[in-house]
C-alpha cells in the first residue's frame, strides 16, 4: 500500500504537494534543499500572482494607451521574461541568481521608465492599466531572493523606487495621488528588505536543521564506536594473555573459562539493538551484580564483603555499567598489579544512608597517577561510563601500596 501511494506520488507530483498540503503534512523538506524549493515557491508564486492582475487589464489598457503597438510589446516581453524567469526556478529548485535578479529588475525598471509612452495619462496612478509598479514590487523581492550581497539588494529596490518616482511624480494631480505615489515608492525598500530577512531565515534554518542532522549521525557513529571499544577493551586484555606462550597452567583454565563468558557476551552484544541496554546479571541487587562479575575472575584472590550492600537495588540503566567497571578493575589488576596476594571487593551504604559503595582494592604494585595516566579501561570503561549512568567513581594508587577504587552512587 504505501508503495502503491509512493508511486502515485511520482507520477502525480502536484497532486501529491496539494494532499500534504491539505493533510498539513507539508511537502517541502526542512532541510538546505528545501530552504530553496521555498524560495522557488514564494518567487514563482508571487510572480503568477501579479501576472494574473495585470493579464485581464491588458485589454483596457491596450484600448487606451497613446501607443497599443508598444503598450503590447512591454507585455510580452514581460511575460516571455517572467515565463523564463520561473522555468529556472523550478528547474533549478531554487534561486541563487545575480544575472536573472539583474535581467528581471532591469526589464521592471524599463517597463516602468517607458509608462508614459505606452500608458494613457490618466491611468498612470492607481490603476491596473498601469501594472508596471506592481511587477516592480515583484522583481524588488526577486532581487531581495536571488542576490547574495545586502547592498545589491538596497540598490535594486532603490532604483526600482528611482524609476517610479521618475515616472508617477509628474503625473500627480492631486495631494491624495501624491500621498499614494510617496507610499508606494517606499513599498519597494520594504518588501525587499522583508523578504531579504524572511529568505534568510528560512535559508539558515534549513542549513541548522542539516547541521543538526549531520551532527546526530556524527554522534551515532561516535557512540557505536565507544560502544564496540567498551565491548572488546576487556577481551582484548584476555587474548593478549591467552596468547602467551609462557602462560602459568594454573591461570589458563580460568582464563579459558573467562573467554568463554567474554565470548557468549560478545556474541549477545552483535544480536541486540543498538539502543538496547541489556545485561546477563539476571537481579539488580548490587551484591549480585558485583558478585556476577567477580566470578569471572577465578584466578584472583577475591576476598568478598558483600553483606552490608545486601538491600540496595540498582536501577536497571545501572547494572550493566557497574558490573562492566567492576569487570575492568579487575582485569586491570589480573594484568597491571603484578603478584597481588589479596583483592577486596566491600559493598554497602554510606553514613547518612543516602548512597551505595563499592569499593575494589588490592595490595599489587600500584602506580603514580601523576606519572602513569589511566588508560581506556580506567577513563572510559569505569569512569565515563559511570557518569553516564550517574555514578560517581575515583582511583587512588600508590607505587608499592596497591589500587583502591570506589564507586558510589544515589540509593
Amino acid at each position: 500500500m504505501a508503495l502503491d501511494q509512493q508511486a502515485g506520488a511520482s507520477r502525480h507530483p502536484v497532486r501529491a504537494a496539494i494532499e500534504s498540503w491539505r493533510v498539513g503534512s507539508g511537502a517541502v523538506p526542512t532541510t538546505r534543499a528545501g530552504a530553496e524549493i521555498a524560495v522557488m515557491i514564494t518567487i514563482v508564486g508571487w510572480r503568477v500572482g501579479t501576472l494574473a492582475q495585470v493579464v485581464p487589464a491588458i485589454g483596457r489598457g491596450t484600448g487606451d494607451s497613446p501607443r497599443p503597438a508598444l503598450y503590447v510589446v512591454v507585455v510580452s516581453v514581460v511575460l516571455i521574461e517572467s515565463a523564463a524567469l520561473c522555468w529556472f526556478a523550478i528547474r533549478t529548485r531554487g534561486f541563487r541568481s545575480q544575472r536573472w535578479a539583474a535581467i528581471d529588475v532591469t526589464i521592471a525598471g524599463a517597463a516602468l521608465l517607458l509608462e508614459p509612452l505606452y500608458v494613457a495619462q490618466g491611468d498612470l496612478i492607481g490603476t491596473w492599466s498601469a501594472w508596471a509598479p506592481g511587477l516592480a514590487i515583484n522583481a524588488a523581492v526577486v532581487a531581495a531572493l536571488g542576490v547574495r550581497r545586502r547592498r545589491e539588494v538596497a540598490f535594486g529596490a532603490l532604483v526600482l523606487a528611482a524609476c517610479y518616482l521618475a515616472v508617477s511624480l509628474p503625473a500627480v494631480e492631486t495631494g491624495t495621488q501624491g500621498t499614494t505615489v510617496r507610499s508606494n515608492a517606499l513599498s519597494y525598500v520594504v518588501f525587499a528588505v522583508m523578504a531579504r530577512a524572511m529568505g534568510g531565515f528560512v535559508r539558515r534554518f534549513g542549513a541548522a536543521a542539516d547541521d543538526a542532522r549531520a551532527e546526530a549521525v556524527e554522534a551515532a557513529r561516535v557512540a557505536e564506536l565507544e560502544r564496540h571499544r567498551r565491548m572488546l577493551h576487556d577481551q582484548a586484555g584476555l587474548m593478549h594473555l591467552l596468547s602467551d606462550p609462557a602462560i602459568d597452567p594454573a591461570l589458563a583454565a580460568p582464563l579459558r573459562q573467562r573467554a568463554r563468558a567474554e565470548s557468549n557476551r560478545l556474541r549477545t552484544f552483535l544480536d541486540v539493538d543498538p539502543g538496547t541496554t541489556t545485561s546477563e546479571v539476571a537481579s539488580p541487587r548490587l551484591v549480585d551484580v558485583v558478585g556476577a562479575a567477580a566470578a569471572e575472575f577465578d584466578d584472583l584472590p577475591i576476598d568478598l564483603m558483600l553483606d552490608l550492600g545486601a538491600e540496595v537495588i540498582l536501577p536497571e540503566r545501572v547494572v550493566e555499567p557497574v558490573r562492566s567497571a567492576v569487570a575492568t578493575l579487575l582485569a586491570n589488576v589480573r594484568i597491571h598489579a603484578g603478584g597481588v596476594a589479596s583483592v577486596v571487593i566491600h559493598t554497602g551504604t554510606t553514613a547518612a544512608g543516602d548512597h551505595w559503595e563499592v569499593s575494589v582494592r588490592d595490595d599489587g604494585c600500584g602506580f603514580d597517577p601523576r606519572e602513569t595516566p589511566p588508560g581506556y579501561g580506567l577513563s572510559h570503561v569505569v569512569e565515563q561510563g559511570l557518569s553516564e549512568v550517574e555514578v560517581e567513581s575515583t582511583v587512588t594508587s600508590a607505587p608499592g601500596h596497591g589500587t583502591v577504587a570506589l564507586l558510589r552512587g544515589a540509593l
